[in-house]
């Protein structure tokens, strides 16, 4: 999508347009919300999050750089607040990635007994557009994708939500990944709108922020494409 400078509204914008583009709307969501509890389904969604070089396990990595590349620390106290969450405030068993690792686990009887690496693909794809736009881009590049990515977790968690609580095969100590995820993303979409306010109304900061938000929204469709892909063959 090519935003003209003149055109382009505020940052804090990025979160009102992906809210009212809901990923609750995707095939995926709605193909699950129709059917029964699919839990296999589930737990394939799961493993991409949670593949190696995908964005369960580099997360940290991600805001950890862009904190430190980041020139304003009003913003960088902000993703830094939500680092330390991800990293579990000092409790390695509430680290978010070891949360998603047990809920994996939990999901193991309803697992593919043989799947190939073609079955993860899309997380780690994912994962190889994430690293690119939090590392190697403009900080506010990264600073765009960090709000998108943001508004998209709490309805991709809301999502996921609504599918666990149509069953109660899996142990509730298995689940403290989503449970705590639905409730702590209300806070963090808070957090990036003040974030959104921080970046200047116009110049070069606001066009890196908008150009990284609809790159990781597109990054973050073109994942759920391919886990409905793998998930529906």
């Amino acid at each position: 999508m090519q935003i003209l400078e003149r055109t382009l509204p505020p940052a804090e914008e990025i979160v009102r347009l992906y809210e009212q583009q809901t990923l609750a709307e995707h095939p995926i969501f709605q193909r699950l919300k129709q059917e029964p509890v699919n839990l296999t389904a589930i737990w394939i969604f799961t493993m991409n999050m949670n593949v190696e070089g995908g964005v369960s396990k580099n997360f940290v990595r991600w805001l950890a750089n862009l904190a430190a590349r980041i020139d304003d620390n009003y913003m960088r106290s902000i993703i830094a607040k939500q680092l330390n969450e991800e990293l579990g405030e000092g409790d390695f068993s509430r680290i978010h990635s070891v949360m998603l690792q047990r809920m994996v686990d939990g999901l193991e009887p309803w697992c593919l007994g043989d799947y190939t690496e073609e079955l993860l693909a899309p997380g780690r794809e994912f994962g190889q557009r994430g690293e690119k736009l939090f590392f190697i881009q403009d900080p506010y590049e990264g600073l765009g994708g960090f709000i998108a990515s943001e508004v998209s977790a709490l309805q991709i968690d809301q999502c996921l939500g609504q599918e666990i609580r149509r069953q109660n095969a899996i142990a509730s100590e298995k689940l403290t990944w989503i449970i705590l995820h639905e409730e702590l993303e209300v806070d963090h979409v808070g957090e990036v709108v003040e974030l959104a306010r921080l970046v200047p109304t116009s110049g070069e900061k606001l066009e890196a922020v908008w150009r990284g938000a609809q790159e990781m929204r597109d990054a973050i469709i073109a994942f759920l494409d391919g886990v409905y892909r793998v998930s529906f063959p």
